[in-house]
């Protein structure tokens, strides 16, 4: 009810909860798509209050949908795009704070935009790609043991299943493509204890690999 008021320009898709609702989200998806790389790509805001007394209500901005409690693409902790939210009664402040959010969103969405189309024009070879996956993968390097060494096997073998498989459309071999397929694997492919560790890791995870790997492709 206190979005459908704020925000009344956008459709709520889909919602969940977890730590028996300690956390809980909401995301909300902007009418329209902007085109990066040449592919179609739909924008959300992804809102998030907390019933522990140390989480605030917060919200960040995020280009790929949640679509149940073990998905979740954008880091929150140490994202630069998550903006706090006040719980005012007055509906002229939500309306107010409304127009912020979107007008907050529409400026971020520019520029996710150009940073894609950059990377979408730009080669990265195989090998660098694999060298920048490895350094977000093990940031404390390898290790010289067996465990280490299969580990490392496993993972680069899930990257390759990534690279020849149908998610990156036609980013193939690209930068743009090296930054998503980094991220399909710390989503999906990273060993993981359940659906309720792969939320609360993508949600909160305070290292954000993904960051990392996004610096580390820009400067290849």
């Amino acid at each position: 009810s206190y979005l459908d008021h704020m925000l009344g320009k956008v459709e709520i898709v889909t919602a969940g909860c977890f730590d028996g609702g300690k956390t809980v989200w909401v995301l909300a998806k902007v009418p329209d798509h902007i085109l990066v790389g040449g592919n179609p790509t739909e924008q959300y805001i992804l809102f998030r209050n907390g019933h522990d007394g140390k989480t605030s209500a917060g919200y960040c901005l995020t280009p790929i949908v949640v679509v149940c409690k073990n998905t979740l693409s954008l880091a929150w902790s140490g994202t630069k795009n998550k903006y706090a939210i006040n719980h005012t009664g007055d509906m002229k402040q939500r309306i107010l704070q409304g127009q912020k959010i979107l007008g907050i969103t529409s400026i971020y969405y520019d520029k996710y935009k150009q940073l894609g189309d950059k990377l979408a024009l730009a080669k990265i070879s195989d090998k660098k790609l694999l060298d920048v996956f490895m350094q977000v993968i093990y940031p404390n390097g390898l290790g010289d043991s067996d465990r280490a060494k299969n580990s490392a096997e496993s993972a680069k073998l899930g990257l390759e299943q990534i690279l020849s498989g149908p998610t990156l459309g036609n980013s193939a071999g690209t930068k743009w493509g090296a930054v998503n397929a980094i991220g399909e694997y710390l989503d999906w492919y990273r060993p993981t204890r359940g659906d309720s560790d792969r939320f609360a890791r993508i949600n909160f995870e305070a290292t954000n690999p993904k960051q990392k790997a996004l610096e580390l492709i820009l400067n290849a």
